[in-house]
């Protein structure tokens, strides 16, 4: 019996060796192989060049049976047409993977993810080449570059998180921007299951979106709990789901599918919430100071629909509704409360053709202090001839803002602005220059604007200056303003305002005419700005800077001193026109050290790949 036992301790005590052995050398074995294997898997299937330290960590101890890899300071930079440009850099990559199968060679199974400070830069350019889009369309195009087309590894991915990341997503061909800051999202699941149950959480602490010029987040405090299912004809069904935007809650549920090229969905949401201070929480200006503090009161609801299919010839059907009665807020160490808060908006279709979608701001009101400010608007037939029918009206006396909210260290404002405006038609008949078919009057006027902030420590002053608007035009009346020692007076006016808002593929047109006596460049000009351009990589290679194509401008310009570091320019005059992604300088001159300058040329970025000048 006793020798029965020895052996027992003794075989006992031989595996744990073999074990802790194999913990030890199995990373440094098959080193060298996942090294080989990460590189060649990635640059075989990408049009992108992959970089990271070669100091790798493998490891067996802490996740056994499983192996664990750190892959650190991991690059991703483009090539043509965006060659150059880091599209990922990943600061830590972490992974575990099945270990046998990295011993029987076949299939390398990954079954956790986790990338520590990601910064993602996506961007699209308006003739829709992607940086993204590195990754070869097809097994042809992979042979094409003499590389096998098949896959070594296979996805038994459980857990996978992103910590502290920074997202941007460019799209020009949609218009729509998105930034998100100190980005945390984490998902639970079994990917090899055909029903998968995906638990995951998300947080950012901004979120900035903007979709047609108009920002719908900025810099919004973000949470995000989602449990979905995704079953095998990838229909994906929220259960469990709460979305915090500052202190706004919405909870949604629903489905999307997709089996073929078509997305169905019947969706659903909106706020538990009913009080208005929730929904005054977006406000950026507000939030960010002592929101907490805030003294609130009114009542708010929010809630929405969208179902049916989406594709290229179809929109689901929506609708929105948002309503503000009777809200108030005021902050408890400031005199004057913004009160009468009245919001009665919504947006409806009932799916196809998005021309069918009417948005109807009927009611938008609030008084600031003793000063009421109206706005509505209706618009109809956004897509093939936008229907307005809208005013805003009403006067605020900026002095009264900092008794109202709460500004940042160092800034002031002061003045009066008052604003009458009125519109109605269809934008079709500025577009035929119909201009009696189509209201559009009124003035925004301007009185003793003045304004400092910790960005612009030298205060800009504004006398006296109107917008007058019409159907063809809105014009700029007499524009005299002082910036510091800089003087400057303009005038000017803008065509085909409404259009370019409202209406995709239209072109904003205008001229501004500016006359100076001096402008002082060098007060602008922070120690911080000065030191980095003395520290600018005289090697590196310039980036070509697309121009807006759908803005044709005209500046022309007298000023009599320029001063710009140790430069001063004098008598600097000319024309500048910015028209169909080009820009042209006609007739312009300066004069520097006794000497006269006279240039004549042009910078046309129609082919961003290959820019002309």
């Amino acid at each position: 019996m006793g020798k029965i036992i020895k052996r027992t301790l003794l075989g006992l005590l031989i595996l744990i060796v073999l074990v802790l052995g194999a913990a030890i050398l199995l990373p440094i074995i098959y080193k060298t192989k996942i090294i080989e294997f990460a590189k060649s898997e990635a640059n075989r299937r990408i049009n992108a060049k992959l970089n990271f330290s070669n100091d790798i960590s493998i490891g067996i101890l802490k996740t056994f049976p499983d192996l664990n890899i750190t892959i650190n300071n991991i690059t991703l930079v483009n090539n043509k047409p965006f060659a150059g440009d880091t599209l990922i850099s990943i600061v830590e990559f972490k992974s575990t993977m099945d270990v046998m199968s990295i011993i029987k060679g076949d299939k390398i199974k990954i079954k956790t993810l986790v990338l520590n400070h990601p910064r993602i830069f996506m961007k699209k350019l308006i003739d829709g080449t992607a940086n993204w889009s590195i990754a070869f369309p097809s097994n042809e195009d992979i042979k094409a570059q003499g590389k096998d087309t098949g896959s070594n590894f296979k996805m038994g991915l459980q857990h996978y998180e992103i910590n502290n990341g920074y997202v941007v997503f460019d799209d020009a061909t949609h218009t729509f921007y998105a930034k998100m800051v100190n980005l945390n999202h984490s998902g639970n699941g079994d990917f090899t299951a055909d029903n998968l149950d995906l638990n995951t959480e998300t947080t950012a602490d901004a979120i900035t979106m903007i979709y047609d010029k108009i920002p719908y987040l900025y810099n919004t405090k973000t949470q995000l709990k989602a449990a979905i299912n995704i079953d095998q004809i990838s229909k994906y069904t929220l259960k469990e789901n709460e979305l915090h935007l500052n202190d706004l809650l919405i909870t949604f549920g629903g489905w999307v599918a997709m089996p073929d090229d078509d997305i169905n969905m019947d969706m659903n949401f909106k706020s538990p919430q009913t009080d208005f201070k929730s929904i005054l929480s977006l406000i950026p200006a507000v939030y960010k100071k002592d929101f907490s503090k805030i003294k609130a009161s009114g009542s708010m609801a929010m809630k929405g629909d969208i179902k049916g299919t989406y594709n290229d010839k179809s929109f689901p059907g929506f609708n929105v509704l948002l309503n503000v009665d009777n809200g108030m807020f005021s902050y408890p160490d400031l005199p004057t409360p913004v009160k009468d808060v009245f919001v009665n908006m919504t947006a409806q279709s009932p799916g196809g053709d998005f021309n069918n979608a009417v948005i109807n701001i009927s009611k938008l009101h609030f008084a600031m202090g003793d000063d009421p400010f109206d706005i509505r608007m209706l618009i109809k037939t956004p897509t093939t001839d936008p229907y307005l029918d809208g005013a805003i009206k009403g006067k605020i006396i900026l002095d009264n803002i900092k008794n109202m909210v709460k500004l940042d260290a160092g800034t002031s404002i002061s003045g009066i602005l008052k604003s009458d405006i009125l519109m109605k038609g269809n934008l079709s008949s500025i577009e035929k220059k119909e201009y009696d078919k189509f209201n559009f009057s009124g003035n925004i006027t301007c009185e003793n604007l003045g304004y400092t902030s910790a960005s612009l420590p030298q205060k800009m002053h504004i006398s006296h200056t109107s917008m007058d608007f019409n159907p063809k035009n809105v014009k700029l009346n007499d524009l005299s303003m002082t910036i510091g020692n800089s003087d400057m007076q303009m005038d000017g006016y803008l065509n085909n305002l409404l259009g370019y808002f409202f209406k995709k593929g239209q072109t904003l047109k205008g001229e501004l005419n500016l006359t100076a006596k001096l402008i002082d460049c060098n007060q602008f000009l922070s120690k911080s700005t000065a030191k980095e351009a003395s520290h600018e990589d005289p090697n590196a290679k310039p980036s070509a800077v697309e121009l807006p194509g759908d803005i044709d401008f005209t500046l022309k310009a007298k000023l009599g001193e320029v001063k710009y570091e140790k430069f001063d320019f004098k008598n600097l005059r000319g024309q500048i026109t910015l028209a169909d992604k080009r820009i042209t300088f006609k007739d312009a001159a300066l004069s520097l050290m006794d000497a006269t300058c006279n240039i004549d040329g042009y910078y046309d970025s129609k082919n961003i790949k290959e820019p002309k000048v």
